[in-house]
């Protein structure tokens, strides 16, 4: 992946110049799953319009690091190409709307398809273990009159 292009996307995340050595730090998610803020991964179908969400009782900060895969399949139950897609928004309302990020990177999100999400922390350019989520786009329904 050229640096320019990773650049644009973590832009909290430049290289630093090196420094003295520096012990790991302790992520209580490795364990526990405490500690990262992004917790499930919500697609909603109204009207045709498709929205992608991670669900965030805390506020992520800029430090939530987003990975996403391509649509895949409905069968596919795991993957392993993700794409950065950026960095965790602000939640509102306990929702944090990756929408934007998804369709910039993949473009829409095909119905019957299923996405995978990768939300990880990262400090001083250690990275925890990422929370997974993968969830199916399904079909709008219309109600019987």
């Amino acid at each position: 992946m050229p640096q320019k292009h990773l650049a644009a996307k973590l832009p909290a995340f430049e290289p630093q110049p090196p420094r003295q050595a520096r012990r790991l730090p302790y992520f209580s998610n490795h364990f526990r799953r405490v500690e990262l803020s992004a917790q499930n991964l919500v697609i909603t179908n109204t009207g045709g319009v498709v929205t992608v969400r991670l669900t965030c009782p805390t506020a992520p900060g800029g430090s939530t690091v987003l990975r996403a895969s391509p649509p895949q399949n409905s069968a596919v139950r795991a993957c392993r190409n993700f794409r950065i897609i950026g960095v965790c928004p602000a939640p509102v309302a306990g929702s944090a709307d990756i929408t934007g990020l998804y369709t910039a990177e993949f473009g829409g999100a095909p119905v019957g398809k299923r996405l995978f999400v990768w939300a990880s922390t990262m400090v001083e350019g250690f990275e925890s273990l990422p929370r997974a989520s993968d969830k199916v786009v399904v079909n709008h329904c219309r109600r019987r009159r």
